[in-house]
């Protein structure tokens, strides 16, 4: 059983793929690339295990990174090609060991299109002494091969064939002249991906339309045409992108042409997919706030606007540096500059970072929500319409946005007169000296009245009282607390107050004072004065107005117990 897996592993491990890499010599390069390009006709299945040695033999290095294997490859079919019509390689020929650095297998000049070239086979050595096929023979072999195109390969040589082979001899001739740079066939090739991409973006803006609009109708988002079609069009141009980066490899182009494609297709594959993304950021966003426009929290009000301007941020400069990649620009020296420099750049974004630990400090102490109304410091009052990274924005009552730096709001007093439960209104009602005291007494009572009458006031406590004497009137303080949802109910609640107050005082015919100088002439017939009976010391009249005031205190038309609340008024 053991010799059996043994012959067994010896007969599968002779079947595969076993060319030695050997670049020690011409010869010795030349044999590697011969029997594996060898190996690669009898078993076409096997090529891309075969070709990485292929590409050992080749100087390639330099080609564009992107497209190096591809472009490899297609040397490395033009030059067994070539080789196969011209001789069978005599190996002996050959030199095992040469002292010079390049060894010229063939050198020649040959006509394309009516064009002349300079071409060659040859192998040169590099600094660690190995031999490969030289960047002259990669650079030309593509114009070797097109001279040999139509000669028979040599007897006793299998050709190389692969499908595009098999598709390029059933096509016209005419498509593989060279017309402005490139080939007509590839010219076609062109425009036929940009037709198939066209075709493929109508197409799937179609079904992702059908998609979007009604997964989102289960989600109860709704979008107008204009939003649809702006999310649907990146879409479109990401399939495009695709199309071209995956076509734009089967047209055989040199690799310094290839390069430029496919450098193309990579930056609209990343300036498109960066765009997709964010405009999935713009639905996700959507999807959540209107979630949070149903809840009583209002921290999120506050958190998906500042998270999704983070995703936005984060998604966009993941985006430029694909598209920097794209542009072959070196990404990683940017980012170690970045750590070299980073202490100049800490200090140069103090102000930045210093904004954003602000907008955490207001995310997590929450001392005001959108919708409310602050007054922060002294002078800034209005309503919070936006909490970002950098910055608050409020709008005042005057219709205008203040911009506030998030850094700014942890070193001030913010007064949040939406968090207030009552809402207090002060006021004092002026009625002229003239007025009688009991008029003045069944006033206030009237006012107390009015205010315990109302849904919205606080019935446990308001002032209704003769609270000031001055210059030109006699002064009722009103002071009242309203429940109430916002100002403009405040306003409208205040607004009733006041009209009913005047009302009262025109019922009572009582006046209201404003201020005001009144002229007395003197009069010699005045009328008699009351005079005290007991005498006309001083001590005499501390007596008649001790007497006086006792007579007023038991007979007061005033309440003793305070009147600021409905219970007292029972």
């Amino acid at each position: 059983m053991r010799n059996f897996v043994a012959i067994l592993v010896f007969l599968l491990s002779f079947n595969a793929f076993s060319v030695e890499v050997d670049l020690t010599g011409p010869r010795q390069t030349f044999k590697t690339f011969l029997k594996s390009m060898v190996e690669i006709k009898n078993s076409p299945d096997k090529a891309n295990d075969i070709f990485p040695t292929v590409l050992e033999t080749l100087d390639i290095k330099h080609f564009d990174s992107k497209t190096r294997d591809y472009s490899g490859r297609k040397v490395a079919k033009d030059l067994i090609n070539t080789l196969d019509r011209l001789e069978k390689v005599d190996y002996k020929k050959i030199p095992t060991k040469y002292n010079h650095d390049i060894w010229m297998y063939t050198k020649r000049n040959v006509s394309v299109d009516g064009e002349s070239y300079s071409v060659e086979i040859s192998l040169s050595k590099d600094d660690k002494g190995k031999w490969r096929f030289s960047r002259q023979t990669v650079d030309t072999i593509s114009h070797f091969a097109r001279s040999l195109k139509d000669q028979k390969v040599i007897s006793d040589v299998v050709t190389y064939t692969d499908w595009k082979t098999k598709i390029k001899k059933k096509m016209p001739e005419w498509t593989g002249r060279r017309s402005f740079i490139l080939l007509n066939g590839q010219w076609i090739g062109i425009f036929l991906l940009i037709f198939l991409g066209i075709v493929i973006d109508r197409v799937s803006r179609f079904f992702l339309t059908k998609l979007i609009l009604a997964r989102l109708k289960t989600k109860h988002l709704k979008l107008n045409s204009k939003e649809a079609q702006k999310i649907k069009f990146p879409f479109g141009i990401l399939t495009i992108s695709i199309v071209w980066f995956v076509g734009i490899h089967l047209l055989e182009f040199n690799d310094s042409t290839l390069s430029i494609m496919v450098r193309l297709g990579h930056i609209l594959f990343a300036i498109s997919l960066t765009w997709v993304m964010g405009q999935i950021v713009t639905l996700v966003s959507e999807y959540f706030a209107q979630i949070a426009d149903q809840t009583e929290n209002k921290l999120d009000d506050i958190l998906i606007p500042m998270l999704t301007k983070a995703a936005r941020v984060f998604v966009y400069c993941i985006g430029a540096v694909f598209v920097a990649h794209s542009l072959t620009i070196d990404v990683t020296n940017i980012v170690a500059g970045l750590g070299i420099g980073g202490l100049a750049f800490a200090l140069a974004a103090k102000d930045t970072l210093s904004n954003l630990f602000g907008s955490v400090t207001v995310v997590l102490d929450r001392p005001f929500h959108i919708g409310d109304w602050v007054k922060i410091g002294n002078d800034i009052e209005g309503t919070v319409v936006q909490v970002g990274f950098r910055s608050t924005r409020i709008r005042t009552f005057y219709d205008s946005i203040i911009t506030i730096p998030n850094n700014q709001l942890t070193n001030v007093h913010i007064d949040n007169m939406n968090q207030r439960q009552y809402r207090r209104y002060l006021t004092h009602v002026t009625v002229q000296y003239d007025t009688s005291p009991e008029k003045i007494e069944a006033y206030c009572e009237g006012i107390r009245k009015i205010i315990a009458s109302y849904e919205t006031t606080r019935k446990d406590y308001f002032n209704v009282y003769l609270n000031n004497m001055s210059s030109s009137s006699l002064d009722i303080l009103v002071q009242v607390y309203w429940i109430v949802p916002d100002y403009a109910a405040e306003c409208s609640e205040r607004h009733r107050l006041l009209v009913d107050i005047i009302r009262l005082a025109n019922e009572l015919d009582i006046d209201f004072a404003f201020p005001t100088r009144t002229l007395h002439l003197y009069n010699e017939q005045q009328a008699d004065r009351k005079e005290n009976p007991l005498g006309k010391n001083a001590d005499n009249y501390y007596q008649w107005g001790s007497e006086e005031a006792n007579k007023l205190v038991a007979n007061s038309i005033s309440h003793k117990e305070s009147r600021s609340s409905q219970d007292s008024l029972s």
